[in-house]
């Protein structure tokens, strides 16, 4: 749904005064494997072409929940994945499957001028422009989650540059399949304060980076300028030179946000349960 003008000024207005998570871990499954990033040795992605490969990740100090504006212009070439995000209860150490949880989703931001410029660095690009839905959740379990006993939506929706609707989705019943205990308490080892854990983006829906059509197109290209790029030959520069070129896809196409995004999480029984907009300057 596109917003009157008038609704645009109120909406970057709250922002300012919405609360904020200091203790956000974003988390990445790519196949790229980051300078910056820190690694989750204890669970890997599920198995693919590439083989499964162990999480990574930071801490983004920067989250609010609802709206936000971002400190960005679209110079930026900003896009968003829908994902999920687990709030933890307070907790001195690990969790089971059995905790108490809470499921929200949330719009994990990338700048992909940065990906442009460098594909071995993942904060640039990843921190400091996400947020959580603001709503109920779903109150629930790890093992309700794996067991597949939770389902909701997350649909993302943004206008590009050529004035086309871009829209992203997940299914939490996507969950079911990820070493979410391995990965949680794997955060929590590394940083106890943690209380709000990003899960990635999962399906093929959820992000340009995931969508089949631009990586097939971006790994044909990788395939053909590795010989010539000076990069070494082998499958970690192939991965990098991919994430070049679809951030190329998205950038000479077009597809990278113009104004704003909206987020809607509902339930399976369509109640909305989360909702947000995140911004451009």
């Amino acid at each position: 749904m596109k917003l009157k003008s008038y609704i645009l000024p109120v909406l970057v207005s709250m922002s300012s005064v919405l609360s904020h998570a200091d203790s956000l871990w974003m988390t990445d499954g790519s196949p790229v494997d980051f300078a910056d990033t820190i690694k989750i040795e204890e669970a890997k992605t599920p198995e693919s072409l590439l083989g499964g490969h162990v999480y990574e990740g930071a801490v983004d100090p920067l989250v609010v929940f609802g709206t936000y504006q971002l400190p960005v212009d679209e110079s930026a070439y900003v896009s968003v994945e829908a994902e999920w995000v687990l709030i933890l209860p307070d907790t001195s150490g690990e969790i089971d499957l059995d905790t108490p949880v809470k499921l929200q989703g949330m719009i994990d931001g990338k700048y992909f001028a940065e990906f442009l410029e460098n594909q071995t660095h993942w904060l640039p690009a990843s921190i400091g422009n996400n947020l959580i839905a603001s709503g109920p959740g779903i109150e629930t379990t790890l093992r309700a989650i794996l067991a597949g006993d939770v389902n909701a939506t997350i649909e993302l929706s943004y206008e590009d540059k050529w004035g086309l609707q871009q829209t992203f989705t997940s299914n939490s019943l996507s969950l079911a399949e990820l070493p979410l205990l391995a990965l949680v308490n794997g955060v929590l080892h590394r940083d106890g304060s943690v209380q709000y854990v990003n899960l990635g983006a999962i399906e093929s829906s959820s992000a340009f980076v995931n969508a089949e059509s631009i990586r097939t197109v971006a790994i044909l290209r990788s395939v053909l300028e590795l010989p010539t790029s000076g990069l070494p030959l082998s499958l970690e520069s192939l991965t990098q030179l991919t994430l070049k070129n679809i951030s190329k896809v998205i950038v000479n196409h077009r597809k990278y946000m113009a104004t704003y995004a909206e987020m809607k999480v509902t339930d399976a029984s369509g109640n909305e349960i989360g909702s947000g907009y995140l911004i451009l300057q």
